[in-house]
């Protein structure tokens, strides 16, 4: 009878280590988790119910420590505008010169290198390439356009452009006249300019 206590005890002792170390392993990861440790741990539990045995086995553990804490941030599709078009408009090229903007072109300020510092008519400062002079009425101040491949904004206006008329900034007189005179078909971008609703 001693014997059989003996074995039952030696059993549930072996038993209550397995369990422990079980609950002890599971702690151990969520402890290791919520510290910024990350720990991958695959265990195989074997029960032999002759022998009333319980072997844990730890495989594989690796472990890396978090320099800093991970944010995870979400983030929303891209919404790509619409494009809606506004039919062909007439392309022309401006700079900053008196030539092609007259009396505006006179008591400009100047940047650190002494180069104009050109605003345009809706008060933003003019960018080449990007920037256009446009009839507001057709165009508002602030619709982003796209034409032949190209995003351009509304900032600006002038005295010759009316109706589907377009003025391509530029910062050199010569680049200007080199754009010339062209026709394309201009698309506003419904959605991702100020005014472009």
């Amino acid at each position: 009878m001693n014997a059989e206590r003996n074995v039952m005890k030696k059993q549930n002792e072996t038993l209550s280590f397995a369990i422990g170390a079980v609950i002890g392993t599971a702690l151990a990861v969520y402890v290791a988790s919520q510290q910024g440790i990350y720990a991958e741990a695959q265990m195989d539990v074997v029960k032999s119910v002759d022998e009333c045995k319980v072997i844990i086995m730890q495989e594989e553990i690796q472990e890396a420590v978090a320099e800093e804490p991970v944010e995870v941030i979400l983030e929303e599709p891209e919404i790509k505008p619409a494009l809606v078009s506004l039919g062909e408009f007439k392309l022309t090229a401006y700079c900053a010169c008196e030539k092609c903007c007259g009396e505006w072109a006179l008591n400009r300020p100047v940047d650190d290198a002494g180069n104009p510092i050109v605003v345009g008519a809706c008060g933003e400062v003019l960018v080449e390439g990007v920037s256009i002079a446009v009839d507001k009425a057709v165009i508002p101040y602030g619709t982003e356009i796209l034409v032949n491949g190209r995003t351009y904004k509304a900032q600006d206006c002038g005295g010759a452009i009316k109706g589907n008329r377009i003025d391509v900034y530029f910062n050199s007189h010569a680049d200007a006249l080199e754009f010339g005179v062209q026709y394309a078909e201009v698309f506003m971008k419904k959605g991702a300019g100020t005014n472009g609703t």
